[in-house]
């Protein structure tokens, strides 16, 4: 193996960030969920540990969803449309599935779930948003590394078109 040649261990793969960012934001939930638990148990009873639970899985699959738009737009040049469209799904899908329990779940008023959805909204905002901009910056430095052997074809196309364009 020559020096030239990157080991493939050195470079992680996008699918492995990818689920290691789903893990992390999965073990952020799960090393809060006692502490809620315990609050909302000693404050609502049986109802608060409903609300907490239901919430946490909520804005959990909400982070999940953001991070997967994020992974699906991880090229460089969309960034902002990962950043916009992640924010969109995970507000969008975590308020609507809010309303929805409200309206169904008569004792939800009671038992603290609006308390519990932003508690966790904002944990798993706060997760999701670390772990999105590692996965672009990561995906940035792996394009980096690419595009310098494949700048030098581009910067010669490029340089080709402006001649014809000069040339007309």
């Amino acid at each position: 193996m020559s020096d030239s040649t990157p080991s493939t261990s050195s470079v992680t793969s996008p699918c492995r960030r990818g689920l290691a960012s789903c893990a992390l934001l999965t073990l952020t939930v799960l090393l809060a969920l006692p502490v809620a638990l315990w609050f909302f148990d000693s404050r609502y009873g049986l109802d608060g540990r409903w609300s907490v639970g239901v919430a946490a899985a909520i804005c959990w699959v909400g982070g999940l969803l953001a991070l997967g738009v994020h992974f699906l737009f991880r090229k460089p040049q969309h960034a902002i449309a990962a950043a916009f469209g992640g924010m969109f799904v995970r507000t969008a899908f975590v308020f609507a599935w809010a309303i929805v329990v409200l309206k169904r779940w008569s004792e939800a008023e009671q038992s603290g779930f609006r308390l519990a959805v932003v508690v966790f909204f904002l944990l798993t905002l706060t997760a999701e948003t670390a772990l999105g901009l590692w996965l672009m910056r990561s995906q940035l430095a792996l394009s980096n590394s690419e595009g310098d052997v494949q700048s030098g074809q581009s910067d010669s196309q490029d340089l080709s078109r402006v001649k014809k364009v000069e040339a007309v």
